[in-house]
């Protein structure tokens, strides 16, 4: 009773209107996720040996319905990262250091309605998290794929306008529309974009497709840079653990020159005993095309205890190494990036960082 007094009093915060029209349908959820992480490179300076506690994609959010008869519904979220760490200006994994103790990044957050014909949303909601999940088994820890996978499009999108459909038969897609003033700033000018998302999973097997096009322009030289992302990935859930694999075509034109880079993601995960889960995986970036040594690799590699259906420890390491011009991390994506990342935002060949962690995480 607490619980839902709590959540109706957050929403009533954000969404008066949305909490009082039907308050049985206002749900808190959240997610506390801190670690401790040694990471260090090559080098022996300090900016590159760290040892900090993170706060990692945590969260806080309020979502709900309401039944507007005839079979439709009206539905909304609003989530906001929270930094568990306390600083003001610490990074805590979702994007961007906090601007206050508690609340940071803004998550997913939208407005909609679901019927027969599926759900239609709008706010800021999700570009490249639709696809940095279909094969990773260190979301929000060290060795998290999307490091690799995520092809440079950032997780969110404002102002995006999304179809979903209803599952049938194990299918359903999503469409997704960002209107060009979403990727605009003051010398960028956005162009309208665009997504569409596939996804199957029944009977054990998940099959995903994605294809993304994000364009924009700058004002003063009128350069165009259009992303085109394209992924493909699949997975098989045998009961006692499930391995998978992913592709992702990230293709780059800018002021008339194309460029390719090949990413690929392999892993797997297998039950121990009852609670006790191990991990491994792969992550690898082929050179860019027209980019000579561009390329690196990561391995992960973990373990994660249950102590309940909703609280887990866990340990990670993950060691990425780099090609002679490569600039990838080991913990830049959904991780906490104060204490225990390498300060610098392109790591060179000399630089092959390398981090291990030990994290509690918690769901409600």
């Amino acid at each position: 009773m607490k619980k839902k007094l709590i959540a109706i009093a957050i929403a009533a915060a954000f969404a008066p209107a949305a909490a009082m029209a039907d308050a049985g349908n206002v749900n808190m959820y959240g997610v506390a996720h801190m670690s401790l992480d040694s990471v260090s490179g090559n080098a022996t300076t300090v900016a590159t040996k760290r040892l900090g506690v993170n706060s990692n994609s945590s969260r806080l959010g309020v979502k709900g319905s309401e039944d507007l008869g005839d079979g439709l519904k009206a539905v909304f979220q609003f989530e906001s990262g929270v930094n568990l760490t306390g600083g003001v200006g610490v990074g805590d994994g979702n994007g961007a250091p906090t601007t206050s103790g508690v609340f940071s990044t803004a998550r997913d957050m939208f407005v909609g309605v679901n019927g027969g014909f599926g759900t239609i949303t709008v706010g800021r909601q999700a570009l490249a998290n639709q696809w940095v999940y279909d094969s990773n088994y260190f979301a929000d820890q060290l060795g998290n794929a999307a490091i690799f996978t995520d092809a440079r499009q950032g997780g969110r999108a404002n102002g995006m306008i999304m179809y979903k459909t209803n599952g049938m038969s194990g299918f359903n897609a999503t469409v997704s529309y960002i209107p060009g003033s979403s990727l605009s700033s003051a010398t960028v000018e956005g162009k309208n974009s665009y997504g569409l998302k596939l996804n199957y999973a029944a009977n054990g097997i998940t099959a995903n497709f994605g294809y993304f096009n994000l364009g924009t322009k700058v004002m003063a030289t009128g350069v165009a840079t259009d992303s085109k992302p394209l992924t493909l990935a699949a997975g098989y859930d045998f009961g006692n653990g499930k391995v998978s694999a992913q592709y992702v075509k990230d293709k780059l034109d800018a002021g008339g020159t194309s460029s390719t880079q090949n990413i690929y993601n392999i892993g797997g995960k297998f039950n121990v005993s009852g609670n006790s889960v191990v991990k491994a995986q792969y992550s690898k970036a082929n050179d860019r095309s027209g980019a000579a040594n561009s390329g690196a690799s990561m391995f992960a590699l973990g373990y994660d205890y249950n102590l309940s259906k909703r609280t887990t420890v866990y340990a990670s390491y993950a060691r990425t190494s780099n090609n002679a011009a490569g600039g990838f991390d080991v913990d830049s994506y959904a991780h906490g990036v104060a204490n225990g990342r390498i300060a610098s935002t392109k790591i060179g060949e000399t630089e092959d960082p390398n981090g291990f962690g030990v994290g509690l995480v918690h769901k409600f």
